[in-house]
């Protein structure tokens, strides 16, 4: 009978799951952006391809796990729920509370009641409620994040070590379970890496403590370090075996720097966390901590002491390189959630009539139910109370939503031909993430995606190029103004008509956003003058003196202001992100190229694609009327010097044709002093 209604809350767990999922969905606008909708694009992606071409689109799984900081094998499971007859928006994020959320709860409670020694069904049911309310884990999935599918096997291995001594010899086949346990979170997101360092050095503890029974010999210790030493080995095997190009570029790249522009000091980061969990929390952790370090049951108490060292731990870890985002405290307020059911099922066990226990149960039960109802639908509350609940996070909506409609229609007549348009806006407000969703992802090819963040992303000279520009007044950005240079500079430049901003002309379109927010459409009306790009990258040099190396001046000056006439079907001239000019030759024509060069002897021009069986080269010719011309050819993966110097301070055209096949014919091409 316990069973049967143990498994009956489960359903009605799923239940109402299913209707607050619904209820909030149906209540949002179509404007999600970024990390909202960026899985749902990958959920459907791969579902679209999978059902044309399923060999395919599990090759590409492969690869985006090998290469991807952000990998589409967490949405790829959970594909199936693309079938089913409902809008794309609310299958995925069903998918996401079915595959995910709900396992996660049942384990939750499994360890809950495994360490608290209390079996018995009204424990069942509080551990169960207890997490299945929990708004930290709400919150993000709603948002479309698919984060908590590294918590399923982090409490995994938890339970693992809990029921199993690993300190006995030859557990060679536990210690490669374990290790494929704690590779799987970095599998599904990378930024577990640092709760899994917490646990390989946590984990043997705790299992050493839970099973010793008075024996804490070193032979014990020994074979139980030799355990995890094969799960360790088995964690990298795995890690370097399918995720090897990862690796390597984690190694290389400095993220706390990197992600400077998301750093915002470790109080912050304690201040984010306690938003997201609820301040109210905090009382009821110490309760959980104290109950446990004075009663009498040892295996809880090692519990909280493990869940409180992996919540400070890994939390220290995670702060070095970021303040956390509402995905990434689900593991730190899963370790204080723990903490917090124990003391909870502590009170519970001493509740001695089953009926006054299952009155403390209803009590939980509606208390948390109520808690998360307003961290999601945000119920009218004094402000006393407003302070310790958790951060709303409601169905998202805009002020003036068919203002929005209006400007992606705009938007979509005016590059209906095949122009770009760029978006200098970077929050809730505006972004170019939201256009694209409200076309239902029409304006994806029309919409030249520019950087958001600078020492992430760089500066995007080819977004700069578009023939429309969509510019916020007040600047919109999600993050302090010096780390987002990349999007205040150009607004400015363009709304006060100072350097780049010359080139651009305002039409008569005029929207008003939300908060109060005014949006305008610009139309570049002629190419950049040398003059006004140097300016603009001067401007930028004073926030970024390193830019100076990376962008230098008078080539990029150059490439920028020039006239460029793509090759027909594969043609392109664009300056990277890198500071690298990219070019390609069109199938049938050249792509040429008329600009004025300064400053610059000669142009390294490097063949960049190696990849191809053919063995070919690339013509490169420079001209200017009263000179003869030059021309070289580049062979397929090596890089050739020409010479500039005769055509300095004069116009020159350089033409880039194929000399047989254009499949292989990229070309970098920088200069040299």
């Amino acid at each position: 009978m316990s069973a049967y209604k143990y498994k009956a809350s489960i359903i009605a767990v799923a239940a109402i799951t299913l209707i607050i999922v619904t209820y909030y969905v149906s209540s949002e606008q179509n404007i999600y952006f970024w990390d909202y909708n960026g899985y749902w694009r990958f959920w459907q992606d791969f579902g679209a391809q999978f059902s044309h071409h399923p060999l395919e689109a599990l090759t590409d799984v492969q690869k985006s796990i090998a290469h991807d900081d952000y990998n589409i094998f967490p949405v790829a499971i959970t594909a199936i729920f693309g079938l089913l007859p409902l809008p794309s928006r609310l299958a995925y994020i069903l998918s996401l509370f079915f595959c995910y959320f709900i396992p996660s709860v049942v384990i939750f409670s499994l360890i809950c009641r495994r360490f608290s020694g209390d079996f018995s069904l009204t424990a069942k049911a509080l551990s169960l409620l207890l997490v299945a309310t929990f708004s930290a884990f709400w919150a993000p999935t709603l948002r479309g994040y698919p984060d908590i599918c590294g918590l399923i096997f982090i409490m995994l291995s938890v339970l693992y070590c809990a029921n199993n001594d690993l300190s006995i010899p030859k557990k060679v086949k536990q210690g490669i379970i374990l290790g494929g346990m704690l590779w799987a979170p970095f599998l599904m997101r990378r930024w577990y890496a640092y709760t899994i360092v917490s646990l390989y050095l946590s984990l043997p503890v705790l299992n050493f403590l839970l099973h010793a029974k008075g024996n804490y010999s070193t032979r014990r210790a020994w074979h139980l370090l030799l355990t995890f030493f094969i799960a360790g080995t088995t964690s990298c095997v795995l890690a370097v075996t399918f995720q090897g190009p990862l690796l390597k570029r984690i190694v290389s790249t400095n993220y706390s720097y990197i992600y400077s522009a998301y750093q915002s000091g470790f109080i912050y980061s304690i201040e984010n966390l306690l938003k997201f969990s609820g301040p109210y929390l905090l009382p009821l952790l110490l309760f959980g901590f104290f109950t446990a370090s004075l009663g009498s049951n040892k295996p809880q108490r090692t519990f909280v002491l493990f869940c409180l060292f992996n919540l400070f731990f890994s939390f220290l870890l995670f702060t070095r390189t970021q303040s956390p985002g509402m995905q990434h405290i689900m593991p730190f307020a899963m370790w204080g959630l723990f903490i917090v059911g124990q003391g909870l099922l502590w009170l519970l066990g001493k509740i001695r009539q089953q009926s006054s226990q299952w009155g403390m149960v209803t009590l939980v039960s509606v208390v948390a139910l109520f808690i998360l109802l307003h961290t999601l639908f945000g119920f009218k509350l004094p402000q006393v109370v407003n302070k310790i609940l958790p951060v709303e996070t409601l169905p998202m909506q805009v002020d003036n939503y068919p203002n929005y409609l209006a400007l992606e229609k705009t938007i979509a007549k005016l590059t209906e031909n095949g122009d770009k348009v760029t978006v200098f806006s970077s929050n809730n407000v505006l972004n170019e993430e939201m256009l694209n969703t409200l076309s239902h992802r029409q304006l994806e090819n029309r919409i030249a995606y520019t950087s958001q963040v600078d020492l992430r992303d760089g500066i995007n000279f080819n977004a700069l190029k578009s023939r429309y520009v969509i510019v916020t007044n007040p600047v919109q950005i999600h993050l302090h103004t010096d780390g987002q240079r990349v999007i205040s500079q150009p607004v400015q430049a363009i709304l006060n008509r100072q350097n780049i901003g010359q080139a651009f002309e305002r039409m008569q379109y005029e929207y008003k956003l939300s908060s109060g927010v005014s949006a305008w459409i610009y139309q570049r009306v002629r190419p950049f003058t040398k003059l006004e790009i140097h300016d603009f990258l001067q401007d930028l040099y004073l926030y970024h003196p390193q830019w100076k190396a990376i962008y230098p001046q008078d080539i990029i000056s150059a490439a920028m202001s020039a006239k460029v006439k793509n090759g027909d079907i594969w043609g392109g001239f664009y300056v990277n992100n890198d500071g690298v000019i990219y070019a390609h030759p069109g199938e049938n024509t050249p792509t040429q190229v008329t600009w004025l060069l300064s400053n610059i002897k000669q142009l390294r021009i490097t063949s960049i694609n190696t990849n191809c069986n053919q063995q070919d080269t690339v013509k490169v010719t420079i001209s200017a009327p009263g000179l003869p011309s030059a021309q070289v050819e580049v062979p397929k993966g090596q890089d050739v010097l020409l010479n500039v110097t005769p055509w300095q301070g004069i116009l020159s055209t350089l033409s880039i044709s194929k000399n047989h096949a254009s499949g292989c014919d990229a070309l970098s091409i920088t200069g040299n002093e």
